[in-house]
């Protein structure tokens, strides 16, 4: 993904030191600047957000990457969790199902198991069903917790 850039505006501090007592005039305290930041680094700053359950401003972040690269999975999939975490299960889906038909299965697992909670937030509850019953057959890291979810839906 290098060669990616993005846009950021930070706030840089400016003015005297506060250890100076002399001030004769009025200096602004900041200033705003704008820099450019490749695709990793934002990536990392994106995901500082979301590790801190910060939805709706990592939200943000996935969406400016997917205006440059509309068939990131990171961005798909971490917004699809971002959308599940602030109860918008069909924008979530819409992501899930990006992810599920990507080339790279990388969030398959994970994947699977947010789009049969979400089809059941969604009260698709066959579909949720047949998700459950892939999630279980792939015997991977999801497979107790679809079990246990399919017997609370019956």
């Amino acid at each position: 993904m290098s060669g990616f850039l993005f846009k950021k505006t930070i706030v840089s501090l400016t003015g005297v030191p506060a250890n100076i007592e002399e001030v004769a005039f009025e200096e602004p305290s900041h200033e705003l600047k704008t820099i450019y930041i490749g695709y990793e680094k934002y990536l990392e700053d994106i995901q500082y957000y979301f590790s801190r359950n910060k939805f709706k401003k990592a939200l943000k972040g996935y969406k400016q990457i997917l205006k440059q690269h509309p068939d990131d999975i990171n961005a798909h999939f971490y917004s699809a969790l971002c959308y599940y975490n602030i109860n918008q299960s069909a924008k979530s889906l819409e992501h899930l199902d990006i992810v599920l038909q990507h080339q790279y299965d990388m969030f398959r697992q994970e994947g699977e198991w947010y789009k049969a909670q979400v089809l059941y937030d969604l009260g698709r509850k066959k579909q949720a069903l047949l998700m459950l019953d892939k999630v279980i057959k792939r015997n991977d890291f999801y497979a107790s917790q679809a079990l246990e979810m399919k017997k609370k839906m019956k």
